[in-house]
């Protein structure tokens, strides 16, 4: 008995010289400050926090917001959270600067801060956003050239905010409407205030152009006037008209050219001017957003744009004819009827430089007459291809079976006229003209 005594005594003798544990847990208290920096769609979220008891750890600071009326437990469950740093455990100030907000809205926020599984939230707070100047400018074009110009404009905007800028531009939109809808738009880039511009190539030549400069700011839009500039005029001539005894008569030149073995320009089809490097959808005046599955004109499949069932140059009143635009009314683009025509009633010898020529191509001759075919090759992106081995030539229709290319003459080197045949070809590439001479005016 005396020893289950002295156990028991020397149990509560060991425990009682323990230390005394006295550390509870940090307790931190937060207080939702006034939003300061509130202009245009800017702000800086302010809050402070208390540290009772701290440990050796920092605590986390938070904010809480939406443009949703809340109170504090429904904006901690709804609202956005946003990490505003650190606090060290003898606490303090802390801030988080938002952008990007919405103009004229009211917010609503609150400050948090934890610690040690320690939370507390501070009284929800708003501010309201003001609204953003913003100016943009169009201004007049320069550089300009038969091929290409460039475009100018100029940003305002306040306060520091940065705006996506861009031009559209169009040879057949004139209005901000119309040029929003039917327009290309050129690259955009980030700006925060001054002047841009962009240089635009592979332009049609004789072609006038709309353009507006626009920004975007917080997904709020903003445009300038439209203005206008006129590409560089190329030389056009009309050679002569060839009489093969066949249902039209034939310049003696391509469209563009100056003797019989020029090559001249090259075109787009549909297209009446030519383009200084680059040919491709991407720069098809026919094409909304520079792909052939958006064609504006001359088209009757939905899957490749709209649809207007327009087939031939004659269905818009050869509008979009470049050897009736430069030209005149008694010259035109061949039709393929007529190309086939040439084709099967015309001698066809192919020539070379001994033979006097400046460039290989085909003499067709009939009548007691002929003219020369230049194997002129192609244009396609910023090259020519198959120059002096190949010609190709637009006719005034597109290809009934796909109308993303048109028909055409093509030519390459050989004896005879086996190697000359009608075609198709993709519209989009830059293509010679040979024009037709008929007797009756085009209206």
């Amino acid at each position: 008995m005396k020893k289950a005594f002295l156990f028991i005594a020397a149990t509560v003798l060991f425990f009682s010289c323990e230390p005394e544990n006295n550390t509870s847990p940090a307790e931190v208290l937060c207080i939702t400050k006034d939003a300061t920096g509130v202009v245009g769609t800017n702000a800086v979220l302010n809050g402070n926090a208390t540290i009772k008891d701290a440990s050796s750890a920092n605590a986390d600071a938070y904010f809480y917001y939406s443009a949703t009326q809340a109170d504090a437990q429904t904006l901690k469950a709804t609202g956005q959270r946003v990490y505003a740093g650190t606090i060290p455990n003898t606490g303090g100030d802390f801030s988080f600067a938002l952008g990007s907000l919405l103009p004229l809205t009211t917010y609503y926020y609150m400050a948090s801060a934890s610690i040690d599984g320690s939370e507390a939230q501070g009284e929800v707070k708003s501010f309201t956003t003001t609204d953003i100047s913003v100016s943009v400018t169009t201004v007049a074009a320069s550089d300009i050239s038969e091929f290409g110009a460039t475009l100018n404009a100029s940003l305002s905007i306040e306060n520091g905010l940065q705006a996506a800028v861009w031009f559209i531009y169009s040879d057949t939109a004139d209005d901000i409407q119309s040029l929003k809808n039917k327009g290309k738009k050129a690259d955009s880039f980030l700006l925060k205030d001054g002047t841009f511009s962009f240089t635009m190539k592979s332009l049609s030549s004789n072609t006038t152009y709309h353009y507006l400069a626009g920004a975007v700011v917080n997904e709020k839009e903003f445009v300038g006037d439209v203005q206008s500039f006129s590409t560089v005029n190329l030389p056009y001539s009309p050679g002569q008209a060839v009489d093969l005894g066949l249902s039209v008569k034939w310049s003696s030149t391509n469209l563009g050219a100056t003797a019989p073995d020029d090559c001249g320009y090259y075109f787009a089809w549909g297209e009446t001017g030519s383009k200084g490097s680059y040919y491709w959808w991407s720069t098809y005046k026919w094409s909304l957003d520079g792909s052939q599955n958006t064609l504006t004109r001359y088209n009757s499949d939905a899957k490749y744009g709209a649809v207007d069932k327009k087939t031939d140059y004659k269905d818009y009143e050869y509008a979009d004819d470049p050897a009736f635009k430069h030209l005149g009314t008694f010259w035109r683009t061949p039709t393929i009827d007529e190309i086939n025509e040439l084709l099967e009633k015309c001698t066809w010898t192919w020539k070379t430089k001994t033979d006097g020529y400046a460039v290989e191509g085909f003499l067709v001759e009939r009548n007691g007459n002929s003219i020369f075919l230049p194997a002129a090759g192609m244009r396609e992106g910023g090259g020519r291809y198959d120059f002096e081995t190949w010609g190709f030539y637009w006719a005034s229709s597109v290809y009934d079976k796909d109308p993303t290319e048109a028909r055409s003459l093509n030519i390459r080197r050989g004896i005879d006229k086996s190697s000359a045949y009608s075609s198709n070809d993709v519209r989009c590439r830059g293509l010679s003209v040979r024009p037709v001479f008929v007797a009756t005016p085009l209206n």
